[in-house]
């Protein structure tokens, strides 16, 4: 016979691992509907600056049923977020405000796909122009949600 408490632990891992693939399904049916946006995902960028290149990255992703936000590090700064980003005909588009920049004026982003990669450029608000290009960044897709020691103690204790 089963004990009580043997019991109650099976039942919180077979809980747990029904949200973990209900979060798995709910994540792939918002990246891998039909009128997703390719440009959907995270991106490892190179920026050309004066004959040398700077990592930069961006994530793109929805928020609601169409509207494309994201996050972008440049070469300098930390994280931003990008309240719009704009796809129409295969090109992207969006803008950032100042964050540790001298000037006053937006960083404007411009690029277009090359096969499986973008290509595009870059304003800074000193009207300097700089060129970009994008890869995907590689999935790394875990296979169980990571559980802390300290949780797992926690809810051990619990049962």
């Amino acid at each position: 016979m089963i004990s009580n408490r043997i019991f109650k632990y099976a039942f919180m891992m077979f809980v747990l691992l029904i949200m973990n693939i209900s979060s798995v399904k709910a994540n792939s049916f918002y990246t891998n509907q039909k009128d997703s946006p390719s440009v959907i995902g995270r991106w490892d960028i190179t920026v050309n600056m004066d004959g040398k290149q700077y990592p930069s990255w961006l994530e793109v992703h929805r928020s609601g049923i169409k509207t494309l936000v994201g996050e972008f590090v440049g070469i300098s700064g930390s994280a931003r977020p990008i309240s719009r980003i704009n796809f129409n005909d295969g090109k992207i588009t969006f803008s950032l405000p100042p964050q540790w920049e001298a000037y006053d004026n937006d960083l404007s982003f411009e690029a277009h796909f090359d096969a499986d990669s973008l290509v595009g450029t870059m304003i800074t608000g000193d009207g300097k122009n700089y060129t970009w290009t994008a890869v995907r960044a590689p999935l790394l897709h875990r296979l169980t949600e990571p559980v802390c020691k300290s949780q797992l103690h926690y809810l051990m204790e619990k049962i």
